[in-house]
């Protein structure tokens, strides 16, 4: 059976008679997260709260043949300066790295360092990169010899995983070395995007981290710095993501302008859990990407760009059974909803079985809250020229509970709800969801929003 994610006990079973989720017992939703190191094989399950069952994975991964594992014999730990990496962040270190990879289980990056490197390939399964403390990765800085994929134009990503789709990973860990010094210690990906930012959308540029057709994949206290892109492209079953930070443009709160496209923690697949990450960047915080099911992320803190915790929908494709708990969203566009990536006609797809519990947002640019099935933000909050067509995206089963809108920016509303007139947004339901700054000023912009509400202010969509 489907794990149900969610909570908010206190609210009427009646009403939620009809939802798919399975409602836990406030108790047991109380789970602290102490990262303990695990052999590859250990089993996903172990890694995540008890509650949140594992559902079938994609069965594109299943009839994918595995990448080929490491010969017998070869070694389990090599530290890439065994391989002739330099790490004075002037020597090219990435054939030292390549050859690191391509030969051992675990490749350790060792302390202090500063590796320069261009895209390497995570080239087979059940591998590991253990970054020590302080060691750092830089990315080669000149865009015009930037690694390119084969016969095309588009940029590799620095760290990546087979890109045709042929062949599957399984069992990688990229893990940063635990330290008593804060953020300052953390091991480091640094993508220099200062260099690529200004040229917005008018030239490729590369995402940091690329793991595709995956299984079993751990991503834990890295720091991921200033990528030209999105910082994680990551897809597949069974992803435990933990303790990470996502900095870009970290100086200032420039938003989307200053750092284009730097979406922290993008993700789509099935069995993901996040816990106690952290993004300064310029989109979204953790957006997550249909088709995907049994995503858990709590205990989450977004600032400066697009959306904290946020469901895609895309293409025809379905994205249900999601929970975001405890996510706190600062100066962004948009605290916590739903969009689209793509051009209104082609999605048509279904969202469903989402809750948002115990969210905090602090001035959001256009929204506190907001689901619109036509465009990506809240500022365009408005039905387009034919909202009766049927092939619009569905939403159904989306809840918001216990979110406090601290204040808003000077041009925000309280929230969008846009959906289209022929497949309206249905079971749509708000439980305290206050402004706590100037309630009666507030005020929702809503369009075919089917609902139901308990003890918001001001009251939703009336």
């Amino acid at each position: 059976m489907t794990v149900r994610m969610t909570m908010m006990m206190m609210l009427d079973q009646q009403q939620l008679g009809s939802c798919r989720l399975l409602w836990l017992l406030v108790a047991v939703l109380v789970f602290v997260s102490t990262f303990v190191p695990v052999d590859c094989e250990a089993a996903w399950s172990s890694r995540v709260p008890e509650y949140m069952t594992e559902v079938a994975s994609f069965p594109e991964l299943a009839s994918l043949p595995l990448r080929p594992s490491l010969p017998q014999g070869a070694p389990e730990n090599c530290s890439i300066v065994d391989y002739g990496a330099v790490g004075n962040n002037k020597t090219e270190d990435t054939f030292a790295v390549q050859n690191a990879i391509d030969t051992c289980a675990s490749v350790i990056f060792p302390a202090g360092g500063v590796y320069l490197i261009r895209p390497v390939f995570l080239s087979h399964s059940t591998i590991t990169l253990y970054f020590e403390t302080n060691a750092t990765v830089v990315a080669w800085g000149d865009l015009d010899t930037w690694n390119k994929t084969s016969g095309g134009d588009d940029l590799l990503p620095l760290f990546f995983t087979d890109l045709s789709g042929e062949t599957a990973t399984e069992y990688v860990k990229v893990i940063g070395e635990e330290g008593s010094g804060g953020p300052a210690e953390m091991a480091t990906i640094d993508g220099q995007g200062w260099r690529w930012w200004p040229y917005g959308k008018s030239r490729p540029r590369p995402v940091l981290m690329y793991i595709t057709n995956a299984k079993n994949v751990e991503l834990h206290n890295m720091r991921l710095k200033d990528s030209p892109s999105w910082n994680t492209h990551l897809r597949g079953d069974k992803f435990t993501i933990t303790s990470n930070r996502v900095e870009a443009n970290i100086e200032s709160c420039g938003g989307y302008d200053a750092a284009p496209n730097t979406d922290g923690y993008n993700i789509g697949g099935t069995n993901f859990y996040l816990n106690k990450n952290f993004n300064h960047n310029g989109d979204d915080g953790i957006p997550v990407f249909a088709p995907s099911q049994n995503i858990f992320a709590e205990n989450h803190v977004s600032y400066c760009g697009t959306n904290s915790g946020v469901v895609i929908g895309v293409g025809n494709y379905t994205l249900q059974d999601v929970l975001f708990r405890n996510i706190s969203s600062y100066y962004l566009n948009q605290g916590v909803g739903m969009k689209i990536s793509e051009p209104q006609n082609n999605v048509t797809g279904n969202i469903m079985n989402v809750t948002w519990d115990l969210i905090d947002v602090y001035e959001p640019r256009y929204a506190g809250v907001y689901i619109n099935v036509f465009v990506e933000d809240a500022n365009d909050c408005k039905l387009p020229s034919d909202p009766a067509r049927t092939h619009w995206l569905t939403a159904t089963d989306l809840t918001f509970s216990n979110v406090n809108i601290h204040s808003l920016g000077s041009n925000a509303m309280v929230g969008c709800f846009n959906c289209g007139t022929t497949r309206p947004c249905s079971k749509i339901r708000f439980h305290k969801v206050n402004l706590l700054q100037n309630p009666k000023k507030g005020h929702y912009t809503c369009h075919n929003v089917l609902f139901q509400n308990e003890g918001s202010n001001p009251p939703p969509c009336y």
